[in-house]
Protein backbone atom coordinates (compact mmCIF):
# COMPACT_ATOMS: atom_id res chain seq x y z
CA UNK A 1 0.00 0.00 0.00
CA UNK A 2 1.60 3.44 -1.13
CA UNK A 3 0.96 6.76 1.30
CA UNK A 4 -1.40 9.45 -0.38
CA UNK A 5 1.87 12.12 -1.67
CA UNK A 6 -0.85 15.02 -1.20
CA UNK A 7 -0.91 13.69 2.73
CA UNK A 8 2.54 13.42 2.51
CA UNK A 9 3.11 16.93 1.40
CA UNK A 10 0.78 18.66 3.84
CA UNK A 11 2.42 16.84 7.28
CA UNK A 12 6.03 18.15 6.12
CA UNK A 13 4.65 20.99 5.54
CA UNK A 14 2.79 21.15 8.92
CA UNK A 15 6.06 19.47 10.68
CA UNK A 16 8.25 22.42 9.30
CA UNK A 17 5.65 25.03 10.10
CA UNK A 18 6.01 24.22 13.81
CA UNK A 19 9.65 24.04 13.92
CA UNK A 20 9.91 27.63 12.04
CA UNK A 21 7.43 28.44 14.98
CA UNK A 22 9.32 26.94 17.69
CA UNK A 23 12.62 28.69 16.55
CA UNK A 24 11.17 32.67 16.19
CA UNK A 25 9.09 32.01 19.73
CA UNK A 26 12.31 30.97 21.53
CA UNK A 27 14.04 33.90 19.66
CA UNK A 28 15.89 32.00 18.23
CA UNK A 29 16.28 34.78 15.27
CA UNK A 30 19.36 33.67 13.19
CA UNK A 31 18.55 29.97 13.04
CA UNK A 32 14.67 31.13 12.23
CA UNK A 33 16.07 32.89 9.34
CA UNK A 34 18.36 30.37 7.71
CA UNK A 35 15.16 27.65 7.93
CA UNK A 36 12.84 30.07 6.20
CA UNK A 37 15.01 30.65 3.69
CA UNK A 38 15.62 27.16 2.86
CA UNK A 39 11.97 26.56 2.52
CA UNK A 40 11.71 29.02 0.34
CA UNK A 41 14.40 27.93 -1.87
CA UNK A 42 12.67 24.32 -1.80
CA UNK A 43 10.02 26.14 -3.88
CA UNK A 44 7.64 26.31 -1.34
CA UNK A 45 5.57 29.65 -1.68
CA UNK A 46 2.28 28.53 0.65
CA UNK A 47 0.60 30.89 3.27
CA UNK A 48 2.35 28.69 6.32
CA UNK A 49 5.47 30.72 5.06
CA UNK A 50 4.00 33.80 4.96
CA UNK A 51 2.58 33.49 8.21
CA UNK A 52 6.14 32.73 10.13
CA UNK A 53 8.05 35.51 8.06
CA UNK A 54 4.95 37.70 9.87
CA UNK A 55 5.78 36.22 13.30
CA UNK A 56 9.83 36.46 12.37
CA UNK A 57 9.22 40.57 11.74
CA UNK A 58 7.09 40.78 14.92
CA UNK A 59 9.62 39.09 17.06
CA UNK A 60 12.58 40.42 15.94
CA UNK A 61 10.85 44.25 17.17
CA UNK A 62 9.91 42.91 19.66
CA UNK A 63 13.52 41.48 20.46
CA UNK A 64 14.80 45.46 19.45
CA UNK A 65 12.21 46.98 22.12
CA UNK A 66 13.42 44.45 24.72
CA UNK A 67 17.31 45.08 24.14
CA UNK A 68 16.55 48.74 23.84
CA UNK A 69 14.56 48.91 27.24
CA UNK A 70 17.01 47.24 28.61
CA UNK A 71 19.61 49.49 27.83
CA UNK A 72 17.71 52.38 29.41
CA UNK A 73 16.53 50.25 32.33
CA UNK A 74 20.97 49.62 33.24
CA UNK A 75 21.25 53.52 32.40
CA UNK A 76 23.29 52.58 29.36
CA UNK A 77 21.96 56.00 27.35
CA UNK A 78 24.61 56.10 25.00
CA UNK A 79 24.66 52.63 23.91
CA UNK A 80 20.95 52.38 23.65
CA UNK A 81 21.02 55.65 21.76
CA UNK A 82 23.25 54.23 19.08
CA UNK A 83 21.12 50.75 19.45
CA UNK A 84 18.01 52.70 18.31
CA UNK A 85 20.14 54.14 15.62
CA UNK A 86 20.92 51.20 14.12
CA UNK A 87 17.48 50.38 14.63
CA UNK A 88 15.93 53.14 12.65
CA UNK A 89 18.28 52.06 10.02
CA UNK A 90 17.14 48.77 9.39
CA UNK A 91 13.85 50.50 8.70
CA UNK A 92 11.79 47.41 10.17
CA UNK A 93 9.52 48.13 13.20
CA UNK A 94 10.23 52.25 13.17
CA UNK A 95 6.86 53.28 14.16
CA UNK A 96 7.96 51.89 17.89
CA UNK A 97 11.45 54.01 17.77
CA UNK A 98 9.43 57.28 19.16
CA UNK A 99 8.05 55.59 21.92
CA UNK A 100 11.08 53.85 23.08
CA UNK A 101 12.99 57.75 22.79
CA UNK A 102 10.16 58.94 25.26
CA UNK A 103 10.47 56.53 27.48
CA UNK A 104 14.15 57.27 27.36
CA UNK A 105 13.20 60.90 28.84
CA UNK A 106 11.26 59.81 31.24
CA UNK A 107 13.97 57.44 32.47
CA UNK A 108 16.84 59.95 32.84
CA UNK A 109 14.82 62.37 34.41
CA UNK A 110 13.87 59.87 37.53
CA UNK A 111 17.69 58.46 37.04
CA UNK A 112 19.09 61.42 37.69
CA UNK A 113 16.57 62.50 40.25
CA UNK A 114 17.33 59.32 41.79
CA UNK A 115 21.41 59.60 41.73
CA UNK A 116 21.21 63.00 43.10
CA UNK A 117 19.35 62.34 45.77
CA UNK A 118 21.64 58.78 46.64
CA UNK A 119 24.65 60.97 46.80
CA UNK A 120 22.95 63.77 49.30
CA UNK A 121 22.01 60.83 51.20
CA UNK A 122 25.45 59.03 51.10
CA UNK A 123 27.11 62.71 52.32
CA UNK A 124 24.60 63.04 55.01
CA UNK A 125 25.65 59.60 56.28
CA UNK A 126 29.25 60.78 55.87
CA UNK A 127 29.77 57.82 53.55
CA UNK A 128 31.94 60.08 51.33
CA UNK A 129 33.73 56.79 49.60
CA UNK A 130 30.83 55.43 48.46
CA UNK A 131 29.46 59.09 47.35
CA UNK A 132 32.50 59.31 45.18
CA UNK A 133 32.45 55.69 43.95
CA UNK A 134 28.50 56.81 42.80
CA UNK A 135 29.45 60.25 41.41
CA UNK A 136 32.48 58.69 39.08
CA UNK A 137 30.24 55.98 38.01
CA UNK A 138 27.80 58.40 37.23
CA UNK A 139 29.69 60.60 35.30
CA UNK A 140 31.08 57.60 33.46
CA UNK A 141 27.31 57.25 32.10
CA UNK A 142 26.57 60.14 31.46
CA UNK A 143 23.11 62.12 31.85
CA UNK A 144 25.12 64.56 34.24
CA UNK A 145 22.57 67.42 35.24
CA UNK A 146 23.93 71.16 34.25
CA UNK A 147 24.63 71.78 38.37
CA UNK A 148 26.36 68.52 38.42
CA UNK A 149 29.61 70.88 39.48
CA UNK A 150 27.44 71.92 43.21
CA UNK A 151 27.14 68.33 44.09
CA UNK A 152 31.43 67.79 43.63
CA UNK A 153 32.00 70.91 45.90
CA UNK A 154 29.59 69.82 48.01
CA UNK A 155 30.44 66.34 48.48
CA UNK A 156 34.00 67.68 48.63
CA UNK A 157 34.08 70.38 51.25
CA UNK A 158 31.82 68.06 53.47
CA UNK A 159 34.44 64.95 53.07
CA UNK A 160 36.90 68.02 53.95
CA UNK A 161 35.23 69.22 57.41
CA UNK A 162 34.84 66.02 58.57
CA UNK A 163 38.26 65.36 58.22
CA UNK A 164 39.22 68.42 59.71
CA UNK A 165 36.44 67.41 62.94
CA UNK A 166 38.08 63.77 63.00
CA UNK A 167 41.48 64.81 63.17
CA UNK A 168 40.30 67.47 65.98
CA UNK A 169 38.57 65.01 67.81
CA UNK A 170 42.05 62.83 67.99
CA UNK A 171 44.04 65.61 68.95
CA UNK A 172 41.58 66.05 72.41
CA UNK A 173 41.40 62.34 72.83
CA UNK A 174 45.41 62.59 72.47
CA UNK A 175 44.93 65.23 75.07
CA UNK A 176 47.19 67.71 72.77
CA UNK A 177 44.63 70.80 73.70
CA UNK A 178 46.69 73.08 72.45
CA UNK A 179 46.96 71.70 69.01
CA UNK A 180 43.17 70.86 68.98
CA UNK A 181 42.38 74.90 69.77
CA UNK A 182 44.37 75.78 67.06
CA UNK A 183 42.76 74.11 64.42
CA UNK A 184 39.58 75.13 65.87
CA UNK A 185 40.90 78.84 64.85
CA UNK A 186 42.23 77.93 61.83
CA UNK A 187 39.12 76.46 61.17
CA UNK A 188 37.09 79.49 62.00
CA UNK A 189 39.51 81.81 59.71
CA UNK A 190 39.15 79.49 56.71
CA UNK A 191 35.28 78.75 57.23
CA UNK A 192 32.96 76.30 55.96
CA UNK A 193 32.19 75.51 59.57
CA UNK A 194 29.79 73.12 60.30
CA UNK A 195 26.54 73.94 62.29
CA UNK A 196 27.54 71.87 65.99
CA UNK A 197 31.53 73.48 65.79
CA UNK A 198 29.75 74.88 69.21
CA UNK A 199 29.79 71.24 70.48
CA UNK A 200 33.46 70.57 69.68
CA UNK A 201 34.56 73.57 71.40
CA UNK A 202 32.84 72.63 74.16
CA UNK A 203 33.86 68.68 73.78
CA UNK A 204 37.48 70.36 74.26
CA UNK A 205 36.74 72.38 76.48
CA UNK A 206 35.02 69.97 79.07
CA UNK A 207 38.03 67.21 78.17
CA UNK A 208 40.30 69.59 79.12
CA UNK A 209 38.77 70.68 82.50
CA UNK A 210 39.07 67.00 83.25
CA UNK A 211 42.02 66.13 82.51
CA UNK A 212 43.51 69.18 84.64
CA UNK A 213 41.31 68.22 87.59
CA UNK A 214 42.48 64.73 87.35
CA UNK A 215 45.84 65.38 87.69
CA UNK A 216 45.22 67.41 90.79
CA UNK A 217 43.05 64.56 92.21
CA UNK A 218 39.75 65.17 91.18
CA UNK A 219 37.40 64.80 88.79
CA UNK A 220 34.13 66.54 86.88
CA UNK A 221 30.70 64.18 86.19
CA UNK A 222 30.19 66.38 82.82
CA UNK A 223 26.72 65.63 83.39
CA UNK A 224 26.11 67.60 86.85
CA UNK A 225 29.04 69.76 86.88
CA UNK A 226 30.00 68.09 90.62
CA UNK A 227 33.31 68.10 91.33
CA UNK A 228 34.62 64.51 92.97
CA UNK A 229 37.81 63.06 94.60
CA UNK A 230 38.89 61.25 91.92
CA UNK A 231 41.06 58.52 93.94
CA UNK A 232 40.49 58.07 97.51
CA UNK A 233 43.24 57.09 100.13
CA UNK A 234 41.80 53.44 100.25
CA UNK A 235 41.52 53.22 103.83
CA UNK A 236 37.67 51.84 104.79
CA UNK A 237 36.29 54.12 107.43
CA UNK A 238 33.23 54.65 109.77
CA UNK A 239 30.01 56.85 109.16
CA UNK A 240 31.36 59.72 111.46
CA UNK A 241 34.56 59.54 110.65
CA UNK A 242 33.87 59.83 106.71
CA UNK A 243 32.19 62.94 107.34
CA UNK A 244 35.08 64.40 109.57
CA UNK A 245 37.74 63.24 106.26
CA UNK A 246 35.76 65.24 104.22
CA UNK A 247 35.17 68.18 106.19
CA UNK A 248 39.33 68.23 106.62
CA UNK A 249 39.93 67.42 103.09
CA UNK A 250 42.24 70.26 101.50
CA UNK A 251 42.21 69.13 97.98
CA UNK A 252 42.47 71.15 94.21
CA UNK A 253 42.65 74.35 95.91
CA UNK A 254 38.86 73.34 98.11
CA UNK A 255 38.34 73.09 101.47
CA UNK A 256 34.45 72.59 101.40
CA UNK A 257 34.39 68.97 100.44
CA UNK A 258 30.99 67.29 102.09
CA UNK A 259 29.36 63.42 101.88
CA UNK A 260 26.84 63.61 99.03
CA UNK A 261 23.48 63.49 99.41
CA UNK A 262 21.86 59.60 98.84
CA UNK A 263 20.18 61.12 95.85
CA UNK A 264 23.49 62.10 94.46
CA UNK A 265 25.46 59.22 95.25
CA UNK A 266 22.59 56.77 93.85
CA UNK A 267 22.60 58.92 90.78
CA UNK A 268 26.00 57.92 89.93
CA UNK A 269 25.43 54.52 89.28
CA UNK A 270 26.44 53.43 85.89
CA UNK A 271 28.33 56.70 86.21
CA UNK A 272 31.28 55.37 88.15
CA UNK A 273 33.43 55.45 85.59
CA UNK A 274 34.56 59.11 86.28
CA UNK A 275 36.37 57.38 89.50
CA UNK A 276 39.82 55.61 89.39
CA UNK A 277 39.28 51.83 89.02
CA UNK A 278 40.17 51.41 92.53
CA UNK A 279 37.65 53.49 93.92
CA UNK A 280 34.34 51.86 92.02
CA UNK A 281 34.51 48.35 93.52
CA UNK A 282 34.30 50.26 96.90
CA UNK A 283 31.30 50.89 99.34
CA UNK A 284 30.49 54.88 99.91
CA UNK A 285 28.85 56.31 102.53
CA UNK A 286 26.21 59.28 102.05
CA UNK A 287 25.37 62.02 104.26
CA UNK A 288 22.08 60.45 105.18
CA UNK A 289 21.29 58.91 108.29
CA UNK A 290 18.69 56.91 110.34
CA UNK A 291 19.75 56.93 114.00
CA UNK A 292 22.38 54.08 114.25
CA UNK A 293 22.22 53.71 110.87
CA UNK A 294 23.28 55.58 107.56
CA UNK A 295 22.66 55.12 103.88
CA UNK A 296 25.36 54.51 101.45
CA UNK A 297 25.76 53.29 97.96
CA UNK A 298 27.32 49.92 96.08
CA UNK A 299 28.89 51.00 92.61
CA UNK A 300 29.51 47.19 91.30
CA UNK A 301 26.57 45.79 92.80
CA UNK A 302 24.28 48.87 91.47
CA UNK A 303 22.50 49.11 94.63
CA UNK A 304 21.69 51.21 97.77
CA UNK A 305 21.36 50.47 101.56
CA UNK A 306 21.02 50.97 104.49
CA UNK A 307 23.98 49.99 107.34
CA UNK A 308 24.98 50.68 110.97
CA UNK A 309 27.47 53.92 111.19
CA UNK A 310 29.81 51.67 112.45
CA UNK A 311 30.35 49.58 109.56
CA UNK A 312 33.59 49.89 107.04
Amino acid sequence: LGADPGLLSIKRHELKHAQGKFLIDRGRIEEAETFLLEWELSGFQGDELQTLNALLVEKRISLREEKARSLIDSGEFTQAEEYLLDWELSGEGVSKIPEIYAYMEEFKKEDMKRRWDEILDLIEMKDFEKATNNLNQWKSKGNLPSNIGWLENHLEKKHKSQQRWDEILDLIEMKDFDDARKKINEWKIKGNLPSNIDWLENHLVKKQNIYQYKNNGVTIDPSTGLMWQYKADSIEREWSDAKIYCNNLNLAGYSDWVLPRIEILKDMIGRETIFDPLNRSKYFWSSLDNGENAWGVYFLGEFEDEYPKSSK
